[in-house]
């Protein structure tokens, strides 16, 4: 087992936002200059953090720019339909593996690459979990893609979760908690510090998730969540104080947590 490895005893398992990766309007202009769409700095301050906290991570990455890119021009071509519905998840699952591996890369260079495990665990990775899980406890780092269409990467964290133990997953999003409503598109949004899945599912009014689609956590998910009694803390992962406490303390203020009642 690696030293870093050793000096914690539990882990973290973290959704990664694609859009904190490859933020759309970031992606668009790198694209158009001929540069990689992808915000290499961020990543690296943020594996700063996770290295210095000693804690063992799982982080599951989102598509971000690549897939919502790549999604919107087929749009155009008016290819979006019934049928093609897997094949938009599926795009969905290349655009995460990518950004993925590419983090997982600059990992390596942050860690050390004998501290981060040595594949992106993706697709038919998440039907063993159990088996690796022995491989895994032997780093610092797991970093993971998706699994299967249907839903979004929550899902795939909370498979983390529970192979772990964990009753606390987290999310690392661009935005910087839940709130009543979109806050993008209503300004009289109200933020919640503290909810229960009941309350979260009756702000989203949906239990599915379509490619491409944006909650702080989605329907899927949420349903998976309550019933494997796993709460979810959201935090904007630009803000390293809140990265700082959750990777320390397993819990910060400076974001929206739901949990499993609110007596919690």
């Amino acid at each position: 087992m690696s030293e870093m490895a050793e000096t914690t005893n539990d882990w973290r398992v973290i959704k990664l936002g694609g859009s904190l990766l490859s933020p759309y309007a970031m992606g668009l202009t790198l694209l158009q200059e001929g540069k990689l769409p992808f915000d290499v700095v961020f990543a690296k301050e943020l594996l700063q953090k996770l290295a210095e906290s000693k804690k063992k991570c799982v982080l599951v990455v989102g598509g971000g720019f690549l897939n919502r890119w790549y999604l919107q021009k087929i749009r155009e071509l008016n290819l979006e339909k019934p049928e093609t519905q897997t094949d938009f998840h599926y795009l969905g699952m290349a655009a995460s593996e990518m950004n993925a591996t590419l983090f997982r890369i600059l990992a390596g260079e942050v860690f050390g690459f004998e501290h981060v495990f040595p594949k992106v665990v993706k697709y038919q990775d998440y039907d063993n979990l159990e088996e690796l899980k022995p491989e895994f406890e032997h780093f610092q780092l797991v970093i993971g893609a998706g699994w299967k269409p249907g839903h979004s990467h929550d899902v795939d964290a909370l498979l983390f979760a529970s192979l772990f133990g964990q009753q606390q997953a987290y999310s690392f999003k661009d935005i910087d908690g839940i709130y009543s409503a979109d806050p993008k598109k209503n300004p009289t949004a109200v933020k919640k510090k503290t909810l229960t899945w009941a309350d979260y599912r009756a702000i989203i009014n949906t239990n599915r998730h379509l490619p491409g689609a944006s909650f702080p956590i989605d329907g899927v998910a949420a349903q998976l969540a309550e019933k494997s009694g796993i709460g979810f803390t959201v935090i904007d992962g630009r803000d390293m104080r809140a990265v700082e406490e959750v990777l320390a303390e397993g819990m910060t203020t400076r974001g929206s947590t739901i949990l499993l009642s609110v007596s919690q």
